[in-house]
Order: structure tokens, then sequence, then C-alpha cells
């Protein structure tokens, strides 16, 4: 479910349950860690063998957390392997399944020939933060705030958010991230094919200077049509030509344009 889903309806939430427990019915409604423990589970011992995948369970859960901890991270599957034993390649093979499965989103770079060095490899992200958070032993909101990985969470939430709701208005948009060499940044680029829009995706007010001198140059290398900063403030205003900040929680349907 969408955050605006589960604000609806006799068994309303607040739009934050969603981001905290992740987007399963069950694990929103009722204690989202047991739930997402018994989901591991079941998808390891049940599921992938249902498919014709033998996954070792240990291995699996500690390549889940590992890919926990480094969320939203360039995928280096050769530091993966090292660090678990195996080869690049096994890595690899375990990535594809749990990106085939649902659990794992590979969000790869945008390329357009500006004549910059890009970075080549894809992001990594798990993709339901309630997983993510369980996998963290992060039990509330407060946990989150105060661990490392809040930021990556909130990237997550807001990345898979929009993409929901751009599948549905759009089903043929593809979304991509964008970064040089010298580590200017647009955390999701959705292309509709006529038209790309660069979204950054920001903690707290993300107003700042740096962010809209990025986004500008992000507009002219991407040759977006607008640019937005969505953050977890209120309302929204203008930054800059083409350039809009704007609060998550201020629409929850909202989608750029």
């Amino acid at each position: 479910m969408t955050a605006g889903e589960i604000t609806r309806g006799p068994e309303a939430h607040v739009w934050t349950d969603a981001w905290l427990r992740g987007g399963f019915p069950d694990a929103v409604k009722g204690d989202f860690r047991t739930w997402w423990e018994s989901f591991l589970r079941t998808y390891v011992e049940r599921d992938l063998p249902a498919l014709g995948v033998a996954a070792d369970p240990v291995f699996m859960r500690r390549l889940l957390t590992m890919l926990a901890h480094a969320q939203g991270g360039i995928c280096n599957a050769s530091s993966l392997g090292a660090a678990l034993g195996v080869s690049h390649h096994t890595i690899q093979r375990h990535l594809d399944v749990l990106e085939r499965t649902f659990l794992v989103r590979r969000l790869q770079p945008y390329f357009r020939n500006v004549g910059k060095r890009l970075v080549k490899s894809p992001k990594v992200y798990l993709r339901d933060t309630g997983l993510l958070h369980h996998l963290l032993n992060l039990a509330t909101l407060d946990d989150v705030a105060n661990h490392p990985v809040k930021g990556a969470s909130w990237e997550t939430f807001v990345i898979e958010e929009i993409i929901r709701r751009e599948k549905s208005a759009r089903p043929h948009t593809q979304f991509y991230f964008w970064r040089t060499s010298a580590r200017a940044e647009v955390d999701l680029v959705l292309d509709r094919g006529s038209a790309r829009i660069a979204v950054e995706i920001k903690c707290g007010h993300g107003g700042r200077p740096e962010s809209v001198r990025q986004l500008q140059t992000a507009i002219t290398d991407l040759g977006a049509s607008s640019a937005w900063i969505i953050d977890e403030a209120e309302d929204s205003d203008p930054l800059g030509p083409k350039i809009r900040r704007r609060g998550f929680a201020s629409d929850l349907g909202w989608l750029p344009a």
C-alpha cells in the first residue's frame, strides 16, 4: 500500500506508519517486526525453493542485512562477495533473485552525452522500509531518527512512493538516478519519454543553496523540464527557475510535473 492508502478506510493509520512498518497491510496493522520475521522465513524456506532457487537461509539473511547497512549505496558486488566469502558472480545471482521477487531495487544511472564522467553502477535499495528497519533492529521512528540509516530510509520511502504513484498514472515511465564523478547527484530521474523530471530527496528542510545549485546543473545535463526537492517540511515554495521544494506530507497523492 502507499502512504495515502493507509490513511483511508475503517482501519486508517497515520502515513508515517507506512514509512516505519512498510507497505504490507498485515505489517502496518500489527507487530511489524514479528510479521517481517515470519515473511523472511517463509520467503527463504518456501517461496524461493518453489521458484527453483536453492538459498541458504543464513547466507541470505547475512546478504540482506549487509544490503540494509549499505542502503541506497552504489552496488559493489565484489566487496559484498569478499565480506561473505563468495564470488561477485554469486552476489549478482542472488541480487537478480531478490530483484525479480521485488525485495530489492537496482536503480540504474541515467546517461546523456554531456561530456562528463558519470557513475555507471546501479544503486541498490531494499524496496520496503519495513524490511529495512526490521533487519537493522529499528522498532520505532525514534530509533530510525537516531540511526545513521535515517537519510537512506527516507530516500527509499519517498522513491518507492513516487514510483508506485507514477506507475499507476504512466505505466511506461522509466526511473534512474544521476551522479557525476564530482558527486553532483539527483536521487531520482523520471523519464517520461517526452520529458524528464529530477527529484532530490532530503531529510528535514531541503532548501539549502548547494542542493539548488546541484539541481540547476542537473536540469541542464539531463535536459529536465523541472526539478523538485521533496523533504519532511511543510507546504511548497519556489527555489529557482524550474526548481521547487515540496513537503512530502502536503499531498499524499502528488506527482511531480
